[in-house]
């Protein structure tokens, strides 16, 4: 992925962020990296629901014995 950090742009390039597919289409990482107009990005995987406790969903049950 790469992010658009310019303030102009190209003739018939996206003036915005990329995808990894887009980059290919537009040129290829090096020339969009050369225009000064886009900056790598490096993207995060996240953790699955099950490794990060923190990202689980709260139970349902408020305590509410009668509902």
């Amino acid at each position: 992925m790469l992010k658009y950090i310019g303030n102009a742009s190209l003739a018939d390039i996206p003036a915005r962020d990329l995808t990894d597919d887009e980059v290919k289409i537009y040129g290829g990482e090096e020339f969009l990296l050369s225009t000064g107009l886009y900056a790598k990005v490096e993207v995060k995987q996240s953790k699955t629901l099950h490794e990060n406790k923190n990202l689980q969903p709260e139970s349902e049950n408020k305590g509410c014995s009668g509902c």
